[in-house]
């Protein structure tokens, strides 16, 4: 009976530790995502505001080549 017992403490104390271990896994791929989400993020205020300068660079240039055919 007391080989029971602890057979089924031990086991129990490897499936903790093993679900330990999981969780430590998981946080790490949680921050491994959130990382790379804040990243794309990033990139996409980066486009937009490539896209904003852009736009004003294509705004001159219509302004200076209207200037230039009504001079």
């Amino acid at each position: 009976m007391a080989d029971q017992q602890y057979d089924a403490q031990t086991r129990i104390q490897v499936l903790l530790e093993f679900l330990h271990e999981r969780e430590m896994d998981l946080e790490d791929i949680a921050e491994q995502k959130c990382t790379k989400l804040e990243q794309c993020v990033q990139l996409r205020h980066y486009e937009i505001e490539a896209r904003q300068v852009s736009m004003v660079g294509i705004s001159i240039l219509l302004d200076r080549d209207s200037e230039m055919v009504f001079s």
